[in-house]
């Protein structure tokens, strides 16, 4: 589910970007193919267990990003090419993150609570050590939090 959640985040930025370009009647039209594929693919996946649904779920959410991101392309000039180098760091980091976390709670055999602590920890080392501008934005909502409980205390 995070795998087909994370291209519904990205399928819906680029579909806003094509509507922003007034092209509703196209994003329609591949509409119908999109919700099509959705179908099959849960038809299909109905066959394999819950798996085989969630797994047809994220096959659906990767086609349907793929077309949007293809219509960005065409109509907006963000290229794919730049979506996705734009979208590797971040990818790469959370996959790093994650092999991580999940080879030391084997080892470790940690608390859910501890097991998500080091992950943030990992994600939030990694992105400071390489630059990413992500850690701006963590620092941003960190601060704005303790903004808000520092209103809710007084």
């Amino acid at each position: 589910m995070c795998v087909g959640g994370l291209f519904i985040c990205l399928q819906n930025t680029n579909f806003f970007a094509v509507a922003a370009k007034g092209k509703s009647r196209l994003l329609f039209y591949w509409s119908i193919y999109k919700w099509s594929f959705l179908l099959l693919c849960l038809f299909v996946g109905m066959n394999f267990g819950i798996y085989g649904l969630l797994w047809g779920m994220t096959l659906s959410n990767f086609n349907i990003f793929m077309v949007n991101a293809l219509l960005a392309s065409r109509h907006t000039g963000y290229k794919f090419s730049m979506q996705i180098g734009d979208i590797l760091p971040l990818l790469s980091l959370t996959i790093v993150t994650f092999l991580s976390t999940y080879i030391l709670e084997n080892l470790l055999s940690c608390h859910f609570v501890v097991t998500v602590l080091i992950f943030v920890a990992i994600y939030i080392a990694l992105a400071y050590s390489f630059n990413l501008k992500v850690v701006g934005e963590i620092k941003m909502v960190i601060m704005r939090f303790l903004k808000k409980q520092e209103i809710t205390v007084s």
